[in-house]
């Protein structure tokens, strides 16, 4: 008869574990989750102004060229 409480202890103890080892899974899994949606926002920004940065550096040379032709064609005229 001194079995059959060792057994209860064993098979609670194995189930315990199994369903705190389930909801640590599952905060793992979405601290990851989180932790990578940061991170994706945090380079989509970085995207966006790296993006808008190249716009303005591209309206700058068009605005030199085009400078520097109007100094070509002031010349020849």
């Amino acid at each position: 008869m001194a079995m059959l409480p060792l057994l209860d202890i064993a098979h609670r103890t194995v189930v315990l574990s199994l369903v705190s080892l389930s909801f640590y899974g599952l905060y793992i899994g979405y601290s990851a989750h989180e932790h990578t949606m940061q991170r994706g926002r945090e380079l989509l920004a970085r995207r966006e102004v790296a993006i808008k940065l190249d716009k303005e550096q591209e309206m700058k040379e068009l605005a030199l060229a085009e400078a520097a032709q109007a100094s070509l064609h002031a010349k020849n005229s």
